[in-house]
């Protein structure tokens, strides 16, 4: 099976990035539920775009990723710390289905970011992602800044986050 790859046991990356659980626990994958959570989310982006709510990224203002580039059509909804990074935690294995999609979608983990930006970054952390190659422009050094200080305050709340479900499902078993 070369179009996955196993990174934790019950847990695939697919090539498209997303992540899929298998094994006995989990029957099958989790992607078209998150898939509809994140769809909504991105609701929630082209509302406050289209309430001109600062920062969310109007069509033709500069792209504050990208310098030199522009945004050109709706924000694309992407995890500020990756859906790799997150199935990767302390803990995560040890989760329900219903409490993994609740971490991974943690709306304060989302971000609108343009097209370009979204798809250069992909799945890649923001220390890692430094430069958008299609056009060699380097990203914005204060931006990039601000979204790795922010991944990392997100870091420690999705973990908390996992740590609190895993304290209340021993709670749980305890009763």
């Amino acid at each position: 099976m070369d179009s996955v790859t196993p990174f934790v046991k019950g847990v695939e990356i697919l090539p498209d990035g997303s992540v899929a659980r298998t094994g006995t626990n989990y029957g099958g994958k989790f992607q078209e539920a998150h898939d509809a959570s994140k769809a909504s989310i991105q609701s929630r982006i082209s509302n406050l775009e289209s309430g001109g709510v600062k920062g969310t990224g109007d069509i033709g203002t500069p792209d504050p990723a990208l310098p030199g580039k522009y945004i050109t059509d709706r924000l694309q909804a992407d995890h500020i710390v990756s859906m790799k990074n997150i199935a990767e935690m302390e803990n995560f294995d040890k989760l329900i289905k219903e409490q993994q999609l609740k971490v991974l979608n943690n709306e304060e983990n989302f971000l609108g970011l343009s097209e370009a930006a979204n798809k250069s970054k992909g799945s890649k952390s923001y220390s890692d992602w430094t430069i958008y190659k299609k056009e060699k422009i380097e990203v914005d050094p204060k931006f990039r800044e601000e979204m790795i200080k922010k991944e990392k305050e997100l870091e420690m709340k999705l973990q908390k986050q996992i740590d609190d479900f895993v304290e209340g499902n021993k709670k749980d078993i305890d009763k």
